[in-house]
């Protein structure tokens, strides 16, 4: 059985899944033991066009419509025949040594997920804005879901940061993660339980985003989002996760809001009763939710982007992703 495979699902992907392949093909492995995989979720611009010359070397998948991210995330595993699936965002792209490294540390080993340190690379400012998310030194064995949840919080959320054992996830009922955003996230929360996970220190991705933006800020929907992760682990039912542990990933989480708010709205997030009833469900027992949150979800847009022309100031963005945003 094959060791892994590298799973790219795209959706019009066509300005940067070029550079994501070449990322993978520019460094040697064997086919005896890697797979690469695209899963077009019904692509309408020309990313088709840009896989062409690389169709002997992928295995093509082209769904006949869009079946929304997180349902194209569960089919890159399901169509996975390799023992790892390694689902890797179309924008992003590996480090040279990324996979003999990765193969080095999984050939003798079973784990039930492995996490894969990662930087930052700001493409408006074109730099680098922090080397290795996750400051660890050495890899680390996790013993279970909160050992894993205690060194990483949510930086898992990441799906380039994550080989998945295929078998794990194939084996959770994801139904109720489709549209959350986060199903690459939630299923780790339940299948890992008392399960090892490795967490490798090296950063073999480079994450390719905006870090005045952050992710899934399409439209605005940036606290949406956000919202839903904080619901999927306050209710995630796995037992080996410590009461101390979950907090402490619900605090991280939350203290994301406010940048979330900030971004969304310059991107013209609209809030509504439901929306504010939903976050106040989820945050209303933080103190801060009261005096910064909900303040800032009721401030105008030009306040807000003027506060953003503050943020992108180069000192102040690198200070604040770097000691702020982690």
């Amino acid at each position: 059985m094959k060791k892994l495979t590298i799973a790219i699902p795209t959706y019009n992907g066509a300005a940067t899944i070029q550079r994501t392949l070449d990322s993978i093909f520019n460094q040697p492995f064997s086919t005896d033991e890697v797979n690469v995989m695209v899963c077009d979720n019904c692509s309408t611009d020309a990313t088709l066009a840009v896989l062409e010359p690389y169709a002997h070397k992928i295995e093509l998948f082209k769904n006949e419509q869009n079946l929304g991210g997180d349902r194209n995330f569960q089919l890159c595993a399901e169509r996975s025949t390799t023992q790892y699936v390694w689902i890797v965002g179309d924008d992003d792209f590996l480090r040279s040594d990324a996979i003999e490294s990765v193969l080095q540390k999984i050939r003798n080993h079973d784990y039930a997920a492995i996490f894969v340190n990662f930087s930052l690379y700001d493409v408006k400012l074109q730099q680098e804005v922090l080397p290795k998310y996750v400051a660890i030194e050495e890899d680390v064995v996790a013993k279970g879901i909160s050992a894993f949840l205690d060194q990483t919080k949510i930086a898992a959320n990441f799906l380039s940061a994550v080989i998945h054992n295929r078998a794990c996830f194939v084996g959770v009922d994801a139904s109720a993660y489709l549209g959350s955003c986060w199903l690459q996230f939630a299923v780790i929360l339940d299948y890992v339980n008392d399960q090892d996970t490795l967490i490798v220190a090296s950063p073999y991705v480079c994450n390719m985003g905006d870090s005045s933006d952050r992710e899934f800020n399409r439209g605005g929907v940036a606290v949406k989002i956000l919202n839903n992760l904080f619901s999927i682990v306050k209710n995630a039912k796995s037992p080996f996760i410590r009461p101390e542990v979950r907090q402490e990933t619900l605090d991280t989480i939350h203290q994301r809001l406010k940048y979330r708010i900030l971004s969304a709205k310059r991107l013209g997030l609209k809030v509504d009763k439901a929306l504010f009833d939903s976050l106040k469900q989820n945050f209303g027992k933080y103190p801060g939710f009261w005096s910064v949150d909900a303040i800032l979800l009721f401030t105008p847009k030009l306040v807000i982007n003027t506060v953003y022309k503050i943020y992108r100031i180069k000192p102040i963005n690198r200070f604040l992703t770097r000691y702020l945003f982690k």
